[in-house]
Parts: C-alpha cells; structure tokens; sequence
C-alpha cells in the first residue's frame, strides 16, 4: 500500500512538472509558425564596394509597419532603414560601403516580428574587387566544378582486365582438364 501511494504521487509530480513545459512548446510552436515562408533574397551574393543593391524580405518576416535596419556586418554598418509592409515583407536598395575589407561579410535585416520580438534575418555576401570578378561568382551555373578525376575510363579499363582474367582462368581449367583426362 506505502508503495503504490508514493507510485500515485510521483506520478502526479511529474504531470503538475510536465504540464507547464507542454504549454510553453505549444506556444512556441504556434509562434515559429507565422514564420513559415519567410525568405530573403539579396540582387547579388558577390558585390563590388560602391555598387548598387537591394534586399527582398517576403513573408511574415516583420510585424507591418515596423521599423527595419539593414547592415553589412563583420564590421557592423548601417547601408539602409525603413518599414516593413502590411504583409510583413520589406525591400530596401543599398549602396555597398567602399570602406569594408573585400571578402565574406553577413548582410542583417533587424526587425520585430508578429509577437513584438526582435526578428533577425541574414544572407552571406562576398566582397570582391571587380564586377568582373562579381559576374563571374554570381553568374554560376549551378552546375558544382569538376575537381576530381574522371573515374570512368579507371573502370572500363578495370572491367576489361577483369573479364581477361576470368577468360584466363576458364582456359587453363579446361586445358587442366583435357591434361588431366588425357
């Protein structure tokens, strides 16, 4: 009986402990979902300093009508400021710094969101020296760069001297056996 009790109460611990935390994930969850379809889009991954560019965020990225700062981060500087729209989305055109050290850098749009949070959205971006250079990176073909070996001919060239062996072997059993018969 002393056992099944402390059984019954531990039992009810657990779920007066498990209850909250159920709650809160529910929530959570609920939250995460008005961000579903949220994305951002930057003209161009590889930027020359001095270049013109935009920034598209669509979706519910931002709560409407809130306040949106765009910088270029790894040395933290403001390229444009504005307001989202109705809909959550926000665009902003921009002028690269020509301060900024060419290399990788991080584009940040800092915003609300729906819940009245901070909302922190990111793109990688590349420096680059040129626009040659930028056409060139940006103008990819999707398509990854050959960096291997072409492993095909090492194959036929495998299964050639493969089927030459079993060729071998099938001629001397035979010869063996006529020897052996004879």
């Amino acid at each position: 009986m002393g056992l099944s009790r402390s059984v019954r109460v531990a039992a009810a611990a657990a779920a007066v402990t498990v209850a909250p935390l159920l709650a809160v994930a529910a929530t959570a969850g609920s939250a995460n979902a008005a961000y579903v379809g949220c994305s951002v889009a930057v003209s161009s991954t590889s930027l020359v300093p001095g270049q013109s560019a935009s920034v598209d965020a669509e979706g519910n990225c931002f709560a409407p009508g809130t306040a949106v700062t765009v910088a270029i981060e790894s040395t933290p500087v403001v390229v444009a400021t504005g307001t989202s729209a109705g809909d959550g989305s926000f665009s902003a055109s921009f002028v690269v710094p020509t301060s900024l050290p060419l290399g990788d850098h991080t584009l940040v749009l800092s915003g609300t969101n729906l819940l009245g949070h901070p909302q922190v959205l990111s793109v990688s971006i590349t420096l680059v020296a040129s626009a040659a250079e930028a056409a060139a990176s940006s103008s990819g073909s999707g398509v990854l760069a050959f960096t291997g070996q072409n492993s095909g001919t090492w194959l036929a060239i495998a299964a050639a001297l493969m089927a030459l062996g079993a060729a071998l072997t099938v001629s001397l059993r035979r010869r063996r056996s006529t020897r052996a018969a004879a």
